[in-house]
């Protein structure tokens, strides 16, 4: 009786073990699916509990897919129309993040500062040797509102 009991046992932990390896291939499987952006068919494995609702899963999958590439056109037309807005502007035009990074130049702005490579990437401040420009951030950082600020720098020795 008791040999028979261990057996039982042994069977039902092997069973438990089988079905915990299973669920975790499975959020692996959802896990690489939502990072790669790709969707991926569950299946159900045998030894799977069946409460675990596979097809809403497969369902929610493929809405965060669909979800997910509706943002990156919808991003992609944003950028595209900005860069056609103030790509070609004839006066110099950055943008900056809080710290001061250019994020954006146009072409008119990378011509009169970028003197090694691209501005984008680079702090406004290591571009543009300006005492009025160091002004402007300042009132912005401190939440003020900037009136109109126009400087002087120096391109090839020329005054500009």
């Amino acid at each position: 009786m008791l040999y028979l009991a261990c057996v039982a046992l042994t069977v039902l932990a092997f069973y438990f073990w089988l079905q915990q390896k299973y669920a975790k291939e499975l959020i692996c499987d959802i896990i690489e699916s939502v990072e790669s952006g790709q969707n991926r068919i569950l299946e159900r494995p045998k030894l799977l509990n069946p409460d675990i609702p596979l097809n809403k899963c497969q369902r929610v999958l493929y809405d965060n897919i669909l979800k997910i590439s509706r943002l990156q056109n919808e991003r992609k037309q944003r950028t595209h129309a900005f860069n056609e807005i103030l790509g070609e502007m004839f006066d110099g035009a950055f943008i900056l993040d809080a710290n001061h990074l250019i994020t954006f130049a146009n072409s008119s702005s990378s011509k009169n500062f970028a003197r090694e490579g691209k501005v984008e990437g680079r702090r406004v401040e290591a571009v543009i040797d300006s005492f009025e420009v160091l002004e402007l951030l300042d009132q912005l950082s401190q939440g003020e509102k900037p009136g109109h600020v126009e400087f002087a720098f120096r391109k090839n020795g020329t005054l500009k």
